[in-house]
């Protein structure tokens, strides 16, 4: 946009006008999909609107223009907007289940997942017997025989998959079968296969509930067999794979370092996880202090920088005159400081030094995450609203926002 309109200011305000347009098309579909859950993510795109309605106003000729600022402000919109919407589709995870006899090694998922303050569905899907000749049987479905296994809660999250819209909800998934249609004795019908499911999700996680041994040093034998499980379509499709112990984990990460697929060991090292290794991490660390997460979005400095930067100072103050109780997870988006550096070039150095203060303090960490996962193990959030704010208010943290005028 500075390049366009620069040179041609007709074409840069039909680019504008256009974003106008596509910007109360996705206002309108969020609105049908999501209902009043979606009012926060429409309210910021109303905002974008009237941002882009100001830089056609200004582009036409009706004033000064200050491009590089008018883009950053509609960029630092933009980034909000995308956390809200994540927000909107993170709360609601389904699980596809085969067989009641699994729900044993899930159930505790589907409770953890819960306890992160997602709504998670419980979604039986019909599987196919194969005989000898890989003929299919007519499909049986556990949706009954699995309700009569669940207590009252928990069929409150059963759900029929005939009724559900996965294109419009776009949920993130869990499966526990990782074989698709190469599964010996069952199969699932092929919609349920993970090369499907990925059409659908923002977020597809694989989680091994084999309970499977670790081989012992020489049983090779025993290697052989997991490596058939670990090398299943599943595991290379998922965005996420998590096992129950970190032992698994080394042999999920020894056996797909090894093979050649064109993955990096560090892309394994990201996607393979144990699955409650972060809380555990954030418990070390915090050394019996109280946790707080303590965001900021980087709109509170937008227009009102001395303000915002002067109530920064004293905020991270108060954080050091109470560590010895108090640990600190600041957070911010990813590409905060960039884009700091590029809306308000001139506050690069206030910010620098006030992260320093808190590092020789050692009054936490800092962390630039848009990964719900940092405040799994929060006893309060403080800060600016957004994704992170909504995750704590549903899991019942307490919330306080900060206020750049008191």
């Amino acid at each position: 946009i500075i390049k366009i309109s620069e040179t041609d200011l007709h074409q840069s305000v039909q680019l504008l006008a256009e974003a106008q347009k596509l910007a109360m098309a996705v206002g309108e579909a969020i609105e049908k999909t999501f209902g009043t859950e979606g009012d926060r993510p429409v309210s910021l795109l109303e905002k974008y609107c009237e941002l882009l309605y100001e830089f056609c106003d200004k582009l036409s000729g009706n004033g000064e223009i200050d491009c590089q600022r008018r883009i950053g402000g509609l960029n630092t919109v933009l980034g909000e907007i995308k956390n809200e919407y994540k927000s909107l589709k993170s709360r609601e995870t389904v699980f596809i289940i085969s067989n009641t006899d699994e729900w044993k090694y899930i159930k505790k998922y589907y409770y953890r997942f819960r306890d992160k303050g997602k709504k998670v569905r419980l979604m039986p899907v019909p599987v196919y017997i194969k005989n000898w000749f890989a003929e299919l049987s007519e499909p049986e479905f556990c949706f009954d025989k699995f309700r009569d296994e669940l207590n009252e809660d928990e069929r409150g999250s059963l759900t029929d998959y005939r009724q559900y819209d996965f294109a419009g909800k776009q949920p993130e998934i869990c499966i526990f079968n990782p074989y698709d249609e190469y599964r010996e004795a069952v199969t699932f019908h092929p919609f349920f296969y993970s090369s499907e499911l990925k059409k659908y999700t923002f977020c597809l996680n694989f989680i091994d509930i084999s309970r499977a041994d670790i081989p012992s040093p020489g049983d090779e034998k025993g290697r052989e067999n997991l490596k058939k499980y670990i090398l299943s379509p599943a595991v290379f499709r998922a965005d996420k794979v998590y096992t129950e112990k970190a032992e698994m984990r080394s042999l999920y990460l020894e056996i797909l370092s090894g093979i050649d697929c064109g993955a990096e060991k560090s892309y394994w090292e990201e996607k393979i996880r144990v699955f409650e290794s972060e809380a555990g991490k954030g418990q070390q660390k915090r050394n019996g202090k109280k946790l707080m997460l303590f965001y900021t979005s980087l709109s509170v400095f937008y227009g009102n920088t001395e303000k915002a930067f002067l109530k920064l100072k004293k905020v991270v103050k108060i954080f050091a005159e109470n560590k010895e109780h108090l640990y600190i997870r600041w957070v911010s988006d990813r590409n905060f400081e960039n884009d700091m550096e590029r809306i308000c070039p001139d506050s690069v150095g206030k910010y620098s030094e006030i992260k320093d203060y808190f590092d020789e303090e050692k009054l936490g960490e800092r962390i630039t995450s848009e990964n719900a996962e940092v405040c799994e193990d929060c006893d309060a959030y403080y800060g600016s609203g957004g994704y992170f704010m909504n995750i704590c208010n549903r899991k019942n943290i307490p919330v306080m926002l900060w206020d750049i005028e008191v």
